[in-house]
């Protein structure tokens, strides 16, 4: 079992599919609570914590949930008010959006009905890394197959209504590298699964 917020959650099963043969990373950000989540949006604003994203997922693929990539379909466009349709979501990197939408189309991205439609689509010579961005349902989805967690720390409390398990965190993964920001509110940590 996942505990999210206290909240006992069900552990996916994979259904038709064997294990999932890539490792996977999680980019997140969470307050000192562990929320990464108000209101359908990052509560904070740090581009340092941007350039640190950036850098860690750049010539990767990385998979989202479809109100993750509307949110940042929104803000690529206010940024680019002239372009009508946005060729590349997040440059120098390949995105996937999930959904179960029919016919859900998405500007600069592509589209799977889960996050094993989304693995098992990527050719098994394609060595880029997976990076999962968001949302929680994602998070919880993925945690049993995730090898390594990107986290940024932000030292702060942002009352968010969207938390990432630590509960979970703690019992499978230890941190091997860190370092603080040059914010001193952030810190930026690598976890590694410890424990199967």
């Amino acid at each position: 079992m996942i505990f999210v917020n206290g909240q006992q959650q069900q552990q996916p099963r994979v259904i038709g599919v064997g294990p999932i043969q890539k490792p996977l990373h999680i980019v997140v950000g969470v307050d000192k609570s562990g929320g990464f989540g108000k209101d359908g949006k990052i509560p904070w604003y740090f581009p340092e914590d941007l350039k640190h994203f950036k850098a860690t997922t750049e010539d990767g693929i990385c998979i989202m949930g479809r109100k993750t990539y509307e949110d940042m379909l929104e803000m690529v466009k206010a940024r680019q008010k002239k372009k009508k349709k946005v060729t590349k979501l997040l440059p120098k990197r390949h995105c996937i959006v999930l959904t179960r939408q029919e016919g859900y189309e998405a500007e600069g991205a592509d589209v799977a009905s889960s996050l094993i439609d989304a693995i098992t689509n990527i050719p098994e010579d394609d060595k880029r890394k997976i990076f999962l961005i968001c949302g929680e349902k994602l998070f919880i989805e993925a945690l049993p197959f995730v090898s390594t967690i990107h986290m940024t720390i932000v030292e702060d409390d942002y009352d968010c209504d969207r938390f990432f398990p630590l509960e979970y965190l703690t019992k499978k993964f230890q941190p091997v590298d860190g370092k603080r920001g040059e914010n001193e509110k952030l810190m930026f940590l690598t976890y590694q699964r410890t424990v199967k």
